[in-house]
């Protein structure tokens, strides 16, 4: 559980991640999202438990270059793209300081990235690139979660000596996220839903952290007339509602599948030579994953929760799907 970080950051707090197809009204973002397996009901710290991610976006100066790489299409709006977070992973038993086998072991990536971000405006399409610079085998993460949990009713956290990697070790990843508007419907003027979006999306992680594919939908729905309009299922009456208040909502819900090649959280690496390595023979390759979300954004300030499950990553594991909740705050200017 890393609670403590939202007292050490809030004077930092932002939001918002990259993944809301929302074109931003401003040149810069800065943002903050921090998850927990206890911000989401009658969870525990086991599995993924937690991380959080620093977030700035600045708007790239508009140029006549021919489309390219950094240019990848003609009416698009770029954006370069750093991040700094961690993301912690533990077996179900915190407190046992022994070796424990057949479950997730103790691991730890903590990360900058480097990329840009590119949306093209006519289609609304939004590109993303990402170069993660990482280490595993960190002892913060660990240590910080042990000395949180001697508070409350957390169970001690014992067992980051046996953690996956002894020391810590570079691991980078490429990842390239694309999402493409496909249809809005509305105005449909409901008590609080006025418009809906259709979006298709599809990720790819290549490295030495995680080798995956994954496909899926979002369905958002707004109070509000959302910026992207092509595509229009029907066209708004002449008459338009008008919202009383100044804050605008939007929710989501993204089913996704996932195809998993190879997961160093699980399987570690050759030259790590871990003994906590889940073996590759039980790894789950398919792997579904569900999320829904709420956000809440009054003039440049935004504020999001979210929950995300996802069922097995490996045959062991108990349950048939884990969750846990996120925050996410931020601003443009």
């Amino acid at each position: 559980m890393l609670l403590l970080f939202i007292c050490f950051f809030q004077s930092y707090s932002f939001g918002q991640k990259r993944y809301q197809f929302e074109l931003f009204a401003e040149r810069n973002y800065i943002g903050y999202h921090f998850d927990d397996d206890f911000l989401f009901i009658a969870n525990r710290d086991e599995q993924y438990t937690g991380g959080f991610e620093f977030e700035w976006m600045h708007q790239l100066q508009k140029t006549k270059i021919r489309r390219g790489l950094l240019n990848p299409f003609q009416s698009s709006n770029r954006y370069f793209v750093m991040t700094f977070g961690t993301q912690l992973y533990t077996p179900y038993n915190l407190s046992d300081s022994l070796i424990i086998l057949n479950d997730r072991p103790f691991s730890s990536y903590l990360f900058t990235s480097f990329g840009y971000t590119a949306y093209d405006v006519k289609n609304t399409r939004k590109l993303t690139v990402d170069l993660y610079l990482g280490v595993m085998g960190s002892d913060f993460p660990g240590k910080v979660q042990e000395y949180i949990h001697q508070f409350g009713d957390s169970p001690p956290a014992n067992g980051w000596g046996n953690k996956l990697a002894e020391k810590e070790t570079f691991i980078p990843n490429l990842r390239v996220n694309y999402q493409k508007n496909q249809l809005i419907i509305g105005p449909i003027y409901s008590s609080m839903i006025d418009w809906i979006q259709v979006t298709t999306l599809f990720e790819l992680n290549a490295g030495c952290y995680l080798n995956a594919g994954r496909g899926g939908l979002k369905f958002s729905g707004f109070n509000h007339q959302p910026k992207s309009q092509s595509q229009i299922a029907f066209s708004p009456s002449p008459i338009a509602r008008k919202r009383n208040s100044k804050w605008l909502m939007t929710t989501y819900f993204t089913p996704q599948f996932q195809l998993v090649g190879y997961n160093t959280s699980l399987q570690s690496l050759p030259w790590l030579s871990s003994p906590y390595q889940i073996e590759a023979s039980i790894i789950n390759r398919y792997v579904w994953i569900l999320e829904a979300g709420i956000n809440l954004s009054y003039n440049r300030f935004n504020i999001t929760y979210l929950v995300q499950s996802r069922t097995k990553e490996f045959n062991k594991y108990q349950h048939s799907w884990h969750s846990w909740g996120g925050i996410t705050m931020g601003f443009t200017f």
